[in-house]
Parts: structure tokens; C-alpha cells; sequence
């Protein structure tokens, strides 16, 4: 078949499992067994190329680019996409947001369990009837993966607070997977117990993606989800620097006086639009004017 061809193209999935997920049949792979094959040469792909075709199926061409989101670097995560808060300000106003704090790992919050057993979906399974259930998939599952669920104490100048770390955070922060470091614990020891390996947290100082918004806790005071962190000592350095706060700010909240010190001028001409409509600046005068 040419490149510039329109002609229904047959798709053909073989060795696949068919699964529920959230109570609708899925398709998956198997990793090596499954095979994908594109028109082949069978008579069942001729029969199903010609009832779409008797059947008046149109097809208009189309270039397809298949695109990810383009990946945002961690300077401009960390310093420009998501408001900067203090604990404090986190504390007091809880709203549905995703802000960035700075804060020092105090301790860890004994809450008698840093981890749980997961499905493949990564949601929190039940123990039922000898089994496990998940509420997510809707299945009893016979296999489970063991992932972190630690909570931590953070504080700044203007507080503290309890961050809820996930799985990849924190194997990001000790570079041990929860299932081998459940396997290197001395035996006779319980689950609940806290591994050496958690005592290197405390003392750090890092940026923290969180959720604005408490996540279910024993605890009384809000527990905050954590989305990710950064580490970086040039990144943290850029963001304590006093007097720049380069978080977004809402539409229409800068004015000339966020800009420029007090008793500053700054001076701007008209700007005029030339007879092609585009825009063209006469002049412009910037007298004593400082940005920070």
C-alpha cells in the first residue's frame, strides 16, 4: 500500500488478553507473546477491507503526528508554573490547588503503616476472604506489589505541616524500591517498623509540589499530598532569593507599582499601529526604572 493511500487500513491484534477494568473490557498486551499486525495478507482482512468498503465507509486523508505534552523543565516547574506558598499560607487557606513550598524534613510521623499493598493499577487493595479486592478494578487480585505511603513533618519560618509522600518520591529520596526494602529488614522484625534507611530524610531541605487540599489522616492537622519535590541546590537558591516572588500571579494583579521602588518613574510613550495594523512603538523612555 503507497504512503499517500486512503484505504482502510486493518489492524490486526493477536495473543491479547481481554481484562476488566473499572467493570469494561480492556485489551492488553502480553510482552512476549502479543503481536500487532498492519494489513496483512489474510483472506479474513480482505473480507473486512471489503464490508467496510460495500458498506459506504468514507475516509478522508489525514496526516496523523502523534505528540506527548511537551515536558516542562524543572526550573520552570519549580520557579514560574506554580504559586509559591509558605506553610502558613497553605495552612490557612486550603483551597484545590497545586502550589510550591519550601520546607525542612523534621521527622518522620509515626502513623504505624509506610506502606501498602498495591494492585498493578497502584490503588490500595483489601484483604477479602484469603484474597485481595480492588475497589478500583473491581476484581479480586492474587498478586500485589508492596509501595511506600510515608508521612513526613516539614516546616519553614512560618510553620509546619504533614506531607503524604507516594511510592516514586520516595524511592527517588532513597533509591530502594518498598518490595526490596521490605526483603533487606532482619527477620522477626515488623512491617511497621520504621527502616534505618528513613532517618537520611530528616534534616533535608527541599521543594515540595503539593496538593493544597488534606488528604484523609489519623491525624488532626491537615495532611498534604505531596507531587513531586526538587532537590536541586541551584533551583532552592533562586527561590529563597528576598524580594523575588516570579510565581504566577492572577490576571490583571500587576500593577506599575509591583515594579518599580517607590518614587521611581516610569515613562512609556503612545504606542501607535502603523496602516498595516501592526503595532509600532514611537518612542519609549525608561527613566529610573528597576524591575526587583
Amino acid at each position: 500500500m503507497s504512503v499517500n493511500s486512503v484505504s482502510p487500513i486493518v489492524v490486526v491484534l493477536q495473543y491479547a488478553k481481554v481484562k476488566i477494568f473499572k467493570g469494561l473490557p480492556v485489551l492488553q498486551n502480553s510482552m512476549y507473546a502479543s503481536r500487532m499486525l498492519l494489513n496483512p495478507d489474510i483472506p479474513e482482512a480482505a473480507e473486512l477491507r471489503s464490508k467496510m468498503t460495500l458498506g459506504g465507509v468514507q475516509l478522508s486523508p489525514c496526516n496523523s503526528v502523534v505528540l506527548g505534552p511537551p515536558k516542562m523543565s524543572i526550573e520552570d516547574e519549580y520557579l514560574k508554573h506554580y504559586p509559591k506558598k509558605t506553610i502558613e499560607d497553605v495552612n490557612n487557606n486550603p483551597e484545590d490547588a497545586v502550589v510550591i513550598v519550601l520546607g525542612t524534613i523534621n521527622e518522620i510521623v509515626d502513623d504505624g503503616q509506610w506502606w501498602y499493598p498495591a494492585c498493578k493499577c497502584h490503588k490500595a487493595v483489601i484483604a477479602d476472604n484469603g484474597v485481595y479486592y480492588c475497589h478500583t478494578c473491581l476484581r479480586h487480585v492474587f498478586n500485589v506489589t508492596p509501595r511506600y505511603k510515608l508521612q513526613i513533618e516539614v516546616s519553614d519560618l512560618t510553620g509546619c505541616a504533614i506531607l503524604m509522600l507516594f511510592d516514586y518520591d520516595v524511592y527517588s529520596l532513597i533509591g530502594k524500591s518498598c518490595a526490596d526494602l521490605l526483603a533487606s529488614m532482619p527477620r522477626g522484625s515488623k512491617s511497621v517498623e520504621y527502616p534505618v534507611e528513613f532517618k537520611t530524610l530528616v534534616g533535608r531541605k527541599l521543594l515540595f509540589k503539593i496538593t493544597n487540599t488534606s488528604v484523609s489522616s489519623r491525624h488532626d492537622s491537615g495532611v498534604y499530598r505531596v507531587r513531586g519535590f526538587c532537590d536541586d541546590a541551584n533551583i532552592i537558591a533562586m527561590y529563597e532569593l528576598p524580594g523575588v516572588d516570579i510565581s504566577p500571579t492572577k490576571a490583571g494583579s500587576i500593577t506599575p507599582s509591583n515594579l518599580v521602588g517607590s518614587g521611581e518613574e516610569l515613562v512609556f510613550t503612545p504606542v501607535s499601529l502603523a496602516d498595516d495594523c501592526t503595532p509600532c512603538v514611537d518612542s519609549a523612555v525608561f527613566k529610573k526604572a528597576r524591575f526587583f
